[in-house]
């Protein structure tokens, strides 16, 4: 939206129906854009701006529908559905019959915290200071498994070895069904012979990528502008840029446990300290969340809310609003994952964390890696424009920038509309796999349903019965061609082992049949000689 002048405001007055009306007080003008995504999420950036800037204070009573739509020049459904996202993102509370207000922000003095929660840039002033030092980040050795994982891809059709051709253990996108669309898009732009392709451009990204890149965060709830987004060669180098910038020597991040061993490494190897929350069925538990808070000097929490990596879990929206009103008592940063956020096939996740973050202390990473190409290497940060700035700088010392070429790509495929064509598509697509490879599952393993209501990503999260050792009966698959994820890995300290993780990304319909009999196979195998262990017998448990 365009706020380039001012009007004045009525608010919390009421005319002789007893409705909200406007007293005079001087705020931005709405004026809607082409490009600023669905009207109604417009009316409620809009709202959220002039809460953020103190127009409407916490606890205040909005205006009724009728007068703010009268106001906006807008039909009355754009306000109430304006007023309905910002509810279910806890910005507002509606009550029947009493009107809507603002949601009152949490400031009560606690142990550890704040007593006075500090937010937008006064958060990240005093949280980096007035400079920090850019220093090479501490590496942690890549295991074995990382390694095998990180080079399975053949220079060759022909040259993988035939014994892993029904892969379970790589979670990466289908590049066949993107393929064709980046090879017609990359030779566009080629032929064009665009002048960034031959010189340096901005460290931040090139401009036209990052104005396409707000229009995706504005249609995702998020509110975002150029000047608040940074392109990244991947999400990795995202975590690897703010861990950088972020942590020190012994300082401690916690995380949902399990959770993504990439974004581990990264902490580790900023010389942080990692702590795992436990789970429940809507993500990381808010009281021992809160019992660690309290406890310790917490630098950063990490959290993946929707189709967490590697449970599936999504946090529902009361749970996101607990995380974000916890990790603003205690002054915590959040950082947010939505790596395959977009992949879903069956209810849409709910708003992103950073979209009810009025008071800039989430960053959201998002990537392309899932949904284009891995190998494209393209991810973007939003965050506050305080510090993306910080983070720029940082890179430009790592780098300089991200691949011109690749952003020239990803601009071209956002302009044309031609992404959320190729989403559709593989949204289709891996959920006729999901529902192939749960019943092949059910059918042939003794697996539950899964319990989750919303389903995304390429993979599911099973429990192995207490009786099967996950290394043996990975050992016996592998050895048949049916390798899959150990589940160990993804645990802080390792401490769980009877879990695994199976991607189904990259198989078709029978090669899915052919892995669970294979797996049924070797799991009977595997039971069979551990079976005087005198364990008792438990099904699968998968989240998905």
């Amino acid at each position: 939206m365009v706020i380039d002048s001012y009007s004045l405001l009525p608010i919390n007055e009421t005319n002789e129906n007893n409705e909200s009306i406007m007293t005079a007080g001087p705020v931005p003008t709405f004026r809607a854009t082409k490009n600023g995504g669905a009207l109604y999420m417009q009316v409620a950036r809009w709202i959220q701006e002039n809460i953020s800037a103190g127009v409407f204070k916490p606890g205040e009573r909005l205006p009724t529908v009728r007068a703010l739509s009268e106001h906006l020049g807008v039909n009355r459904g754009l306000v109430s559905s304006a007023y309905a996202h910002l509810s279910d993102s806890g910005i507002v509370d509606s009550h029947v019959g009493r009107g809507t207000f603002v949601a009152k922000q949490s400031t009560q003095a606690s142990s550890g915290g704040n007593e006075v929660p500090i937010r937008g840039t006064r958060f990240w002033d005093a949280l980096l200071g007035p400079s920090s030092v850019l220093t090479e980040p501490r590496q942690e050795p890549i295991s074995e498994e990382s390694r095998r994982r990180l080079t399975w891809v053949p220079e060759r059709e022909d040259a993988r070895d035939e014994a892993s051709l029904i892969a379970l253990d790589i979670p990466l996108a289908n590049y066949a069904i993107s393929r064709d669309l980046v090879h017609r898009t990359m030779r566009k732009v080629a032929d064009e012979g665009a002048a960034e392709l031959f010189s340096y451009s901005d460290p931040q990204g090139l401009y036209s990528l990052r104005v396409k890149l707000a229009e995706l965060a504005n249609r995702k709830g998020i509110n975002a502008s150029p000047e608040s987004l940074m392109v990244t060669s991947g999400a990795q180098q995202a975590f690897s840029l703010i861990s950088g910038l972020l942590l020190d020597k012994g300082d401690i991040v916690v995380t949902e446990d399990p959770t993504y061993l990439g974004a581990i490494r990264s902490f580790r190897s900023a010389g942080a300290r990692v702590i795992g929350i436990p789970m429940d069925s809507e993500g990381i538990a808010p009281d021992p969340l809160e019992d660690t808070l309290r406890r310790n000097k917490v630098k950063l929490i990490y959290t993946i809310p929707s189709f967490q990596a590697p449970t599936g879990t999504t946090q529902s929206p009361t749970r996101r609003r607990q995380l974000y009103q916890l990790a603003l008592k205690y002054g915590v940063p959040i950082l947010e994952d939505g790596y395959v956020n977009d992949l879903y096939y069956g209810k849409a996740p709910p708003a992103a964390i950073r979209a009810i973050d009025v008071d800039q202390i989430v960053i959201y990473v998002g990537t392309f890696s899932k949904t284009l190409s891995a190998g494209i290497r393209l991810g973007w940060i939003s965050a506050s424009p305080k510090l993306i700035a910080r983070l720029v700088s940082l890179k430009e010392s790592r780098d300089i920038q991200s691949s011109a070429l690749s952003q020239l790509i990803v601009s071209n495929i956002l302009e044309n509309s031609l992404y959320e064509t190729l989403l559709a598509r593989l949204r289709r697509h891996y959920g006729q796999l999901y529902q192939t490879l749960m019943e092949n599952i059910m059918g042939k393993l003794d697996v539950l349903v899964p319990q989750q209501s919303h389903t995304g990503g390429f993979s599911i999260w099973v429990g192995i019965p207490r009786d099967v050792p996950a290394d043996d009966w990975l050992a016996y698959s592998r050895a048949e061609g049916v390798p899959f994820d150990k589940g160990s890995q993804y645990f802080v300290e390792h401490s769980q082992r009877n879990f695994a993780r199976l991607c189904f990304s990259l198989l078709s319909a029978d090669d899915i049949e052919k892995a669970v009999n294979i797996l049924a196979q070797t799991m009977q195998k595997t039971r069979g000689i551990h079976r005087n262990r005198g364990t008792n017998r438990r099904n699968f448990l998968p989240f998905s």
